[in-house]
Order: C-alpha cells, then sequence, then structure tokens
C-alpha cells in the first residue's frame, strides 16, 4: 500500500476552504493511476496495490503530524506485511484504515515547503517518497533528503529556461519579485547564478515578498517600485508561490498597472485559476515556465462520470461538489441539487500537470514489481502460492529506494522514463512555455502552450503571439564600457545593473569579456594582453643573493682557520703538546670541520638533484666526523687512566679504526635515506607569485641526519667527564663540554627557528650558518688551545707540562718543582724529574718541605696495595706521600724490587738493597716511608736518561710506555772522576 498527501483544503488553522484546482484532481487521479495498475495483469500480479491519502492542508506542520498516523506501521517494521488488507466504505467515511502497516512510500506532497518536511521525516525513518510537483532546488541535497525522488524537473532548469527566455526577446534589464519561501528563495538564487554566467541579462535588485507579515500596502509599494523601473523595462520575473503572487497582481491592478508589466511567471502560480480569476487584463500577455504539460488519457472521463454518482472512495469529494457547483451526490445533504440534474453546466477543466502523479504511481509500481520478481519468482508463476512472499516483506523496507533509481517505463507521451540526475532522484528536465492569451473572439483568457524547453533549447516555439513586444526591447540601465584588451566588465555591488572595467591580475588571463579565470599554481599571465598563462620564472638561492654571499664569507673564513690549525699541527707534528692532542684523531677533527664550511657552498648553490642529495648527506655526516674524533679521544684517554691493568686498542691505528668505524653507522643511515626518499628537487609557491626551486624534504626531514650525531654529542660529554682528572695534558673536559654546549644551544636555538620560517632563502641561509658556527666552535674550543701553547707558550710546550696533574687539596707544593713531580737532588750539577705511571687512580708524591734533602734521594709509588716496580735513577734516598698511601702497607713497603731497562738487557737489583722506615705526616694525612739505597753509576744515569727520552718521544705510537713510570733526567756531568768512581762502583 502507497501512503499520499494532497492539499485537498487550502492552508489555514490548520486548514482553510476546500481547494478547487489542486487537491481533489491530483488525488483522483492517483485513484485513476492505481486502478489502471490494477487491471494490468503484467504489473505486480497476483498483487493488488492500495492507496491511504490524507490531506496535507498545504501547511507543513500539520502535514508532519498527519503523516506519523501513515507510517506507523513502517516505523514498527516488526510487523510484517499481510496479504490481504479490506477497506470498506465505512472505514474511508471514519478517516481511518485498518491497513497502515502495509505502507511501504509517500506520494507527494505537491508544494517544495511541505515535501521539504515531510523529507525529513522519510530520511529519519528511512521512507522512500516521491513528489509529484515540488521542484525546488533545496530538495537536490542528496545529504539532507537522502530518500526523496520527484517525477518533476529542479527549479535549477526552471532558471536556465527562463534566463534563456530572457536571451531570446533580447530583453537585456529585469526586475524580479521572490518569495521568502523555501521555493521563492532557492528559485531566485538559481536564476541569478545562471544568468551571471551569460552576461547577457542584467536583474535589478530584488523584491522580497515576505509571507508572514506582508499586507496589501506593502504588496503595493512593491509595485510603485517596479513601476520607477519601467522606463528602463517593464520585463518583471515572479519566483513566488501562488498566495503572494496573486496578492502581488491585485496591487497591480490596484494601481492600474494594466498593460505595464510583462511578467514573467514561475510554475508555483503560473496556470492556476485561482490566481489569475478576475486578474485576467492585469496578467494578459504573460509568459511562464512549466515542467511539461499534457493531459491523461482517460481521465478526463473517468473524472466526469464521477460528478453524478456517489465517490464513496474520496471522502471529500462531495464536499468540493458541494462548494464550488452547488449540488451533492449524498441524500442525507439538504439545501443541494443533485449533481445529476447539473452535470452539463458543470465545468472542470484538466490540470496538465497531474500526469506527473501518474508518473509517480508508476515509478513505485514498477519498483515494487520489480523487487517482487527478484525475490518471489516461484511466487511469480504460481508454484507455491500467490501474494507476497516471506523474502519480499522483508526486502522491501530496505531495498525499495534502490529500486526506484532505476525503474524504467513509459509516459503518456510514449517517451522512456527515468529519474535524472547524479543521484536519480529528479524528474526529466523539459518543459512546456506558456503565454496567457485572450481566445480570439472571446471574453475568456487561458493559458497556451506556445513552446517547449528540452535539454537547454527551444523546441516548437511560437513566436506570432509576442509581435506586440517586438518593438518593446529593454534596454541597459547604464551603458557598457569599452575595456582594455586586459580588462573585463564587471557589475557594480551598489548597482548589479551598472558595469566598469577591471583588469585581470598578473595571475589571471582573460577568458572573455566578462571572466577572468586564475592561471594554475606557478603561473602567470603572458604580459599586456593577458590571454595565456605561462609559467612562473623559477627562483632559488645561488651565489650571487646578499645573503648567500655573506654565508660563504662566512665558511671560507672557516676553511681559512682549518687550513691554518692543519699547518701549524703539521709543523709542529713531533711535540709534546700535539702529541697529546692525538694527531692522528686531531686531523679527523679538522676534515669534520672543512666538511662544515665546505656544505655551505652547496646548500646556497642552485638546487639539482645531485646538489640536494650531497647536503643531506654532509649535514649529518660533518658532524658525525668531528664528534666520533672527540669520542674516540676521550674514550681512549679514559681507557688508559682510569683502568686498572693494561687496556687494549689504544694505538693511533686502534684509534682510527673505532672512529671510522663509528662514522660507518652514519655512511649506512644516509644511503638508507637517501633511497627511501630519493633526493629531488620540487618548485612550491608558498607565495602565488614566486615559483621557488628546492630540495624536497628540506623542510623538517633533514634532521634524520642529525640524530646519530647529537648521540655523539652526549657520548662525549659523559667521557669528558670521566677524565676530568687525568693529566692536563690529556685533559679536555672543559673544552669538550663548552664546545658540546655551546653546539648543542645553537642548534637548540636553529632548529625552531628554522621550521618556523617560512622564507626558504633565509631557512637556507640559517642552516648555512649554523654549519659554519658550529665549526668554528669545535676549532676555537678543542683545538686552538693546543695552538695557542704551541705557538705562543712553547716554554709550556714539555713533557713535564703535558703530564701535569691536577693540584690536590691534600699535596704539598714545592716551589719550582711541578706539583705532580718529585725533584731529587743527587749530585750538585745533576737535577732529575720523576713522574708517576697516568694510570693510578688520585695518585701524589711530593718531597716533604721539613725534612733535610740527602744526598741520594729515590721516588717510589703505589696502587692500592701493590709496590709498583720503580726504576733505579741513582744511588738515592728520598720521602714518598700519597693521598692513597694509607692503603699500602709498611710491610710491604720495606720489600721492593728495583728494575730498569737498557736496550739489550734488563737489569735488577735484590730486595736486600731496599731498606727504609716507616714514619707518619699528619700534614699529609698519609704515610711515609724512607728507603736508603748505595748504588749508582753516572754511565747507568746517562743511559737511563737515553732511554726515558726516547721512550717519550716514542710514547704516542705505543703506549705501553704509559703504563710505565716516566722520568726525565736532565744532568750535566761537570765531574769526571765522580763518574769515573761511579762507573768503578757500578762494575764493582
Amino acid at each position: 500500500m502507497l501512503g499520499a498527501l494532497f492539499p485537498i483544503h487550502k492552508q489555514g488553522r490548520p486548514c482553510g476552504e476546500i481547494q478547487k484546482e489542486d487537491g481533489i484532481q491530483p488525488l483522483e487521479a492517483l485513484l485513476f493511476t492505481v486502478d489502471q495498475i490494477n487491471k494490468d495483469k503484467s504489473l505486480l500480479p497476483n498483487i493488488t496495490l492500495g492507496v491511504k491519502a490524507i490531506d496535507s492542508c498545504d501547511n507543513p506542520v500539520y502535514a508532519v503530524k498527519k503523516s506519523f498516523g501513515l507510517i506507523k506501521g513502517f516505523i514498527a517494521r516488526e510487523s510484517n506485511l499481510s496479504n490481504t488488507c479490506s477497506l470498506f466504505p465505512e472505514d474511508w467515511s471514519k478517516h481511518e484504515s485498518p491497513c497502515n502497516e502495509n505502507i511501504v512510500g509517500l506520494i507527494g506532497a505537491q508544494t517544495s515547503p511541505v515535501s521539504v518536511q515531510i523529507a525529513n521525516l522519510g530520511r529519519l525513518f528511512k521512507i522512500p517518497q516521491v513528489s509529484y510537483l515540488s521542484t525546488s532546488v533545496a530538495l537536490c541535497n542528496r545529504q539532507e533528503y537522502p530518500y526523496f525522488f520527484r517525477t518533476v524537473p529542479s527549479d535549477i532548469y526552471q532558471a536556465q529556461a527562463i534566463g534563456d527566455l530572457l536571451k531570446r526577446f533580447n530583453w537585456k534589464y529585469a526586475s524580479i519579485v521572490h518569495s521568502d519561501s523555501e521555493y521563492g528563495t532557492k528559485g531566485y538564487q538559481a536564476l541569478v547564478d545562471y544568468v551571471s554566467k551569460t552576461k547577457e541579462v542584467c536583474l535589478a535588485d530584488p523584491i522580497t515578498i515576505y509571507n508572514a507579515h506582508f499586507k496589501d500596502e506593502d504588496y503595493k509599494d512593491a509595485i510603485l517600485q517596479l513601476l520607477q523601473r519601467n522606463s528602463m523595462s517593464r520585463v518583471v520575473i515572479v519566483f513566488a508561490d501562488r498566495v503572494p503572487a496573486g496578492k502581488l497582481l491585485e496591487a497591480a491592478k490596484t494601481l492600474h498597472a494594466k498593460g505595464r508589466f510583462i511578467w514573467i511567471g514561475s510554475d508555483a502560480w503560473a496556470s492556476r485559476e485561482s490566481v489569475v480569476e478576475k486578474r485576467e487584463e492585469i496578467v494578459e500577455g504573460a509568459i511562464a515556465v512549466q515542467p511539461l504539460r499534457k493531459d491523461l488519457p482517460g481521465y478526463h472521463e473517468y473524472f466526469s462520470q464521477l460528478i453524478d454518482k456517489s465517490n464513496q472512495r474520496n471522502p471529500w469529494f462531495d464536499e468540493y461538489l458541494r462548494h464550488y457547483h452547488n449540488c451533492s451526490n449524498l441524500k442525507d445533504v439538504q439545501g443541494y441539487e443533485p449533481c445529476s440534474q447539473v452535470k452539463n453546466r458543470i465545468s472542470h477543466p484538466n490540470q496538465l500537470y497531474i500526469h506527473f502523479v501518474r508518473d509517480a504511481v508508476y515509478a513505485f509500481a514498477h519498483a515494487l514489481h520489480n523487487l517482487y520478481k527478484d525475490s518471489c519468482k516461484d511466487f511469480l508463476n504460481g508454484e507455491k502460492g500467490r501474494g507476497l512472499c516471506p523474502e519480499f516483506r522483508q526486502r522491501v523496507f530496505h531495498e525499495l529506494p534502490e529500486y526506484l533509481k532505476h525503474v524504467d517505463f513509459m509516459d503518456v507521451d510514449n517517451h522512456k522514463f527515468h529519474f535524472y540526475g547524479e543521484h536519480k532522484h529528479d524528474g526529466p528536465p523539459r518543459y512546456s512555455i506558456i503565454n496567457f492569451q485572450r481566445r480570439p473572439h472571446s471574453n475568456f483568457y487561458d493559458w497556451q502552450n506556445v513552446g517547449t524547453f528540452h535539454n537547454g533549447e527551444f523546441t516548437e516555439f511560437d513566436e506570432s503571439f509576442y509581435q506586440n513586444f517586438k518593438s518593446d526591447t529593454s534596454i541597459m540601465k547604464c551603458s557598457r564600457p569599452k575595456c582594455e584588451k586586459s580588462s573585463i566588465m564587471v557589475q557594480k555591488t551598489e548597482d548589479l545593473c551598472c558595469w566598469h572595467c577591471v583588469a585581470c591580475n598578473d595571475r589571471q588571463k582573460k577568458v572573455s569579456d566578462y571572466e577572468c579565470e586564475t592561471c594554475p599554481l606557478g603561473e602567470q599571465s603572458d604580459g599586456i594582453n593577458r590571454t595565456d598563462c605561462v609559467l612562473i620564472p623559477e627562483t632559488y638561492l645561488d651565489y650571487t643573493n646578499k645573503w648567500a654571499i655573506g654565508a660563504i664569507i662566512f665558511a671560507s673564513f672557516g676553511i681559512l682557520l682549518t687550513i691554518v690549525t692543519a699547518y701549524v699541527l703539521w709543523k709542529y707534528w713531533d711535540t709534546p703538546v700535539v702529541k697529546a692532542c692525538g694527531r692522528e684523531l686531531s686531523l679527523m677533527l679538522l676534515l669534520g670541520t672543512f666538511f662544515s664550511f665546505t656544505t655551505t657552498f652547496s646548500i646556497v648553490a642552485k638546487p639539482s638533484d645531485w646538489n640536494c642529495g650531497l647536503m643531506r648527506f654532509c649535514i649529518g655526516f660533518s658532524y658525525t666526523i668531528c664528534y666520533a674524533a672527540v669520542v674516540t679521544k676521550a674514550n681512549r684517554v679514559s681507557r688508559i687512566f682510569n683502568a686498572n691493568r693494561h687496556p687494549r686498542f689504544t694505538s693511533p691505528f686502534s684509534s682510527l679504526v673505532i672512529a671510522f668505524g663509528l662514522v660507518s653507522v652514519e655512511i649506512v643511515v644516509n644511503i638508507i635515506w637517501l633511497l627511501v626518499e630519493p633526493p629531488i628537487t620540487v618548485h612550491i609557491m608558498s607565495d602565488p607569485h614566486k615559483r621557488i626551486l628546492v630540495c624536497r624534504g628540506l623542510n623538517d626531514s633533514f634532521m634524520t641526519g642529525l640524530i646519530y650525531p647529537f648521540f655523539l654529542i652526549m657520548c662525549a660529554t659523559l667521557y669528558a667527564f670521566k677524565t676530568r682528572k687525568c693529566p692536563g695534558g690529556f685533559n679536555e673536559t672543559r673544552f669538550i663540554f663548552f664546545a658540546n654546549t655551546v653546539t648543542s644551544i645553537h642548534w637548540f636555538a636553529y632548529v625552531p627557528l628554522y621550521l618556523v620560517s617560512t622564507d626558504h632563502e633565509i631557512r637556507a641561509v640559517i642552516l648555512a650558518f649554523s654549519l659554519s658556527l658550529s665549526g668554528i666552535v669545535q676549532l676555537g674550543c678543542l683545538l686552538c688551545p693546543k695552538l695557542y701553547t704551541v705557538i705562543f707558550k712553547p716554554e709550556k710546550n714539555t713533557r713535564v707540562n703535558v703530564m701535569k696533574q691536577q693540584r690536590s687539596h691534600l699535596s704539598y707544593a714545592v716551589p719550582d718543582t711541578p706539583p705532580n713531580s718529585v725533584a731529587v737532588n743527587s749530585h750538585p750539577n745533576q737535577q732529575m724529574q720523576l713522574h708517576h705511571p697516568s694510570q693510578y687512580s688520585n695518585p701524589s708524591a711530593q718531597l716533604q718541605p721539613h725534612l733535610p734533602q740527602s744526598q741520594y734521594e729515590l721516588l717510589v709509588t703505589h696502587s692500592g696495595s701493590q709496590v709498583e716496580p720503580a726504576r733505579l735513577v741513582h744511588s738515592a734516598s728520598a720521602i714518598v706521600t700519597s693521598n692513597r698511601a694509607s692503603n699500602a702497607t709498611p710491610e710491604s713497603l720495606h720489600s721492593c724490587q728495583f728494575t730498569w731497562s737498557s736496550q739489550n738487557r734488563p737489569r735488577t737489583r735484590s730486595s736486600s738493597v731496599c731498606k727504609g722506615t716507616q714514619t707518619y705526616h699528619p700534614e699529609t694525612s698519609g704515610r711515609s716511608v724512607v728507603f736508603s739505597v748505595s748504588m749508582a753509576s753516572s754511565n747507568t744515569l746517562n743511559n737511563m736518561r737515553e732511554e726515558f727520552r726516547e721512550s717519550l718521544a716514542t710514547h704516542d705510537s705505543d703506549s705501553s710506555d704509559l703504563d710505565r713510570f716516566v722520568a726525565e733526567v736532565d744532568y750535566n756531568d761537570q765531574d769526571d772522576e765522580e763518574s769515573s768512581k761511579s762507573d768503578s762502583d757500578d762494575n764493582t
């Protein structure tokens, strides 16, 4: 069963009097069509189609309220469709039906405001709805109204037909009046959108009719405004509903405006007898656009035979007869003649739009038939029964809208009907052009077909009816200026019917006298005429840019500083300070800073695929080389000076292997990165007037290459902390920490600045300056202090200074003696300085100032409870103290062995020569032991002096020398006899 809504009564509170045209005839057309379908054995076989209609009173709120009675069974959905539904006359008379649950769709409503509200209800409960006369553009929104269909076209096509009609008669200027309803507002906007594209018609400022509070005086004011424009054009487009359109025409009649206007009517009021009745002279000559007008075959005869008999299935039919024809077919109604007696006097012209009702019913019938065929194949051929199969009952509520989209049948003109539009919801866009004419030799007026509009063209157009208006062409309010080739004509905002010239901008091309088209991104107009678009010349950072020049100068200064540093290192290659700073790793550090500076030239060069790849690779690679060298050197020193036993892999070659291993990680990461995201150049258009050539991924992805170098910076900082107590020549804690801090701070400040900057030239220059600044910091903090000592403080470029230990608060200082050495006077003309091994934790040895210096002195050191072997340098007695001497037992110090080495043979003296006594000194909170040894030789001293000098000269080639005591003997042998005596004693 189908539900239906018709405006049987006019709008009132809630309903007014019964309507003559728009209620009874559409309803009877529905019943007439249902009868035809039920007689057709090929359509819905074994199924009888029924209908239940309600009166909407042309009132949206009232219609929604009454519709719930129609669809309550649809809402429940648990109810299955019954096979039969008996409708009896008494049910109709009560306006009730026992078949609510059988309704599967709605037909109607007629007017757009009511259809909009019913469509909202249909969206909520997924009920398909097919309207036969609602044309509003608002109903085109398929997101809002997915279950709404209509057999008439949208007002978008009506606006196009009206616009083309104005152009056909060369009407350049027209006024427009529209109602404030959904129908009037959307229709007006559609018309404005269309004529604004053609630029051949000018629409004056609109006059809006506010239905709710417009009074008769307001309608008269609207006519007076139109009369003021009458000198320019008589054409008035009325896009309004029936009631406001009728009142506007009535106001024109009151003001005696006969013949002053050429009315262009929309489908809502044109051809309605109620609108033009008693206003024929005002409306005469009006032209209107309506959905295709056609007779419904057989309907006239059907409706005529209803007049003289009781129509029990239409409860409002007798009310219609009583109101408009003063007769009745009901016996219990008094005061009216039987309609059979006045039948010949009753005139009932058919409404020429009711064939759309027929199309709506057939659309549902064919959709149900196709769904029935797909669901009830066995029922269709009668094998398993008749009526509805269970599958159909389940599918009809969910799948009927989809079947509606694909219906296909023949209309009254024997043309194939199907729904149009992107979503297949609208009727075919076909219109009739009608003209309100006076019949020849008569006082009767009628709307006559004068043409057809289909697919954007007029067909069967009869222009003879408009000969009286051929000379009445409208004029433009303002003359159109003649613009330059690069300019277009544009309507003024304060008066849409006046024009002025506006030049297309440099990113637009002129496509017509009225339109400039924006060029695609990255293009601009070709020049003076601006008739085409060409590529914007690309811009990029290169060596001629002032910012780039500054970055290059800064980088060049860094390169020069690197070369100078390398030269100084080479010149002083064999000096203690250069050796102590790690010559090979220092060169690696210089190589990294060199890459930092030279990468600037890649950054400020014209981007290319190769250049982009080189830049992405070198940004992180240069940092990695620098900090791989720093980490390796700090790690080597830490392992040597903090180990309890001889460390491995501390030779220069091993250090280089470790450093290059660290660098290889960055190389692998960069190669993978370049393979995953190949370097290419792209054009960006952050400014519409610029086409900037840059490397893809330069925005933020370059950070990928900096992750690993920052890890190395943290490692370098950690090792710098661990080596903070090493000898001065090896202790670079302050410099590494300062360099890392400055580098981190300036990068943390740079990254946000880089990311927020929108100027790509500035971004690239910032990156270049940051790399150069990092190189300067590394040179200044890690290498320049060494160069300063080598060049300006040569007296400190000694092994003694290199091996200086940082002063301890438990040590005694001896004037003119390094704080980590003991001065031993073995002879008036001999002076010897002894240094303890750097591998010992916190050692300190000082000659006690309160004891007299003996003729022979000796330095002995320890590690834990182990007395380390010491080299005998002369027959001597000495005082040894240490901050950790308390850990050594006196017994272990009493028994010791002195060993020294020569070129070919070791020499060892037995412990019997080691004699000593233990004393305690509270000033140092440590233990002191005095040893007395009587065995010396000047030859021995001389041999040991040369041996240790050779060892010191090569200590950076063999780190095992650092594990032993280091001593330098600087003596001047002026007493040959003493030397000879010593030699003989030695031989003895």
